[in-house]
């Protein structure tokens, strides 16, 4: 049976091709980052979003949600809001009392 006999010139040796080889393969995996990420060209605005025909100036806040576009928009509220704000917590009432009933029932 053989015994392998490992020195210290073999260890130093090991470490720097590992290190080697490990440097390499950093380098490649940071290039085919670089490679497959897709950097966005730069952006050409063809018309300005904010055009300003009137006397009223805006605060910083409200340029910068008009900037935002028009799914940022401020929805206005159906006509029968006020109802349906009454129906649903006429609703949830009604099912707390339902519920603290059946409790009370069942003892809980």
């Amino acid at each position: 049976m053989r015994r392998a006999v490992v020195t210290g010139t073999h260890l130093t040796w090991l470490e720097k091709e590992t290190k080697t080889i490990c440097q390499r393969l950093g380098h490649k995996l940071h290039k085919l980052a670089l490679e497959q990420t897709n950097v966005p060209k730069a952006h050409h605005t063809f018309y300005p979003r904010i055009v300003n025909n009137t006397d009223i100036n805006f605060s910083s806040k409200e340029i910068a949600l008009l900037e935002k576009g028009p799914k940022y928009n401020l929805h206005h509220r159906n006509k029968n809001w006020l109802a349906n704000l009454a129906l649903e917590a006429e609703t949830a009432i009604s099912l707390y009392i339902q519920l603290t009933v059946t409790l009370q029932e069942l003892g809980l």
